[in-house]
């Protein structure tokens, strides 16, 4: 929540019966809405397309897409507590060097639950969502550069 706060994308507000929330900044809410609708001259998602595509993509396509690689990411931690099942997890090796950098795992020579990864597994969804978003935010640069990312693993096994 600190770094959506300091990205101004979140404002801590005090709600009138005295608890904590938060509001989105305007800025960021107007920015989201014109990226989702593909509004503006600066085609956030780039130019939409005029033909018409032969394999339409629909939304259960879409669904159904998200659920699998969702699930993907919850068998490798969850496999990670077996005997290397999650070896078998069909997840990017990106994916996986996020789970290790959240240390929701830990990885020898085979991927092992954490208790931070037991407790991510407790979480609604959402949190999940939200978790996992944010360890991706704190470390988008090292998950992008291989060297980067040997420097901040040493950094999480010292």
């Amino acid at each position: 929540m600190e770094l959506l706060e300091r990205l101004h994308i979140l404002s801590n507000i005090t709600d009138p019966g005295h608890q904590r929330a938060y509001r989105l900044s305007k800025p960021f809410v107007s920015s989201l809405r014109l990226a989702l609708t593909g509004g503006g001259n600066h085609r956030s998602f780039g130019v939409l397309c005029d033909t018409p595509a032969k394999d339409r993509v629909g939304i259960k396509f879409l669904d159904n897409f998200a659920r699998s690689q969702w699930e993907g990411i919850l068998y490798f931690i969850v496999g990670s507590a077996g005997a290397g099942a999650a070896q078998n997890a069909t997840i990017s090796q990106s994916s996986k060097t996020l789970l290790e950098i959240g240390e929701f795992v830990t990885r020898g020579r085979t991927a092992e639950i954490t208790q931070a990864g037991f407790e991510f597994l407790l979480q609604e969804v959402n949190a999940q969502v939200w978790s996992l978003l944010i360890v991706y935010l704190d470390n988008a640069e090292a998950v992008s550069d291989p060297k980067v990312l040997s420097v901040t693993r040493g950094a999480h096994n010292t």
